[in-house]
């Protein structure tokens, strides 16, 4: 939750057909910032993420509506 209120999470979520994995939208400065944060997280830490593999994204185009929809959706609200 912490990198997610400071701004850190975009976005995040398992893949919807399948339980093997999840993507991670990561706002950082470095690659290694997000390498810390993958093998600071408990569930990587306790072996639930066999591997991970981070790739930079050039977005092109972005909506913020749809991402606070989806927040809400999420929230339950």
């Amino acid at each position: 939750m912490a990198h997610r209120d400071a701004g850190k999470i975009v976005a995040s979520g398992p893949w919807a057909e399948s339980y093997d994995g999840a993507l991670i939208i990561f706002r950082a400065e470095s690659r290694d910032e997000v390498e810390q944060f993958i093998t600071e997280d408990p569930y990587y830490a306790a072996g639930l993420w066999p591997s991970f593999r981070i790739r930079e994204w050039t977005p092109i185009t972005l909506s913020t509506d749809a991402f606070d929809a989806v927040a809400r959706e999420a929230a339950g609200q």
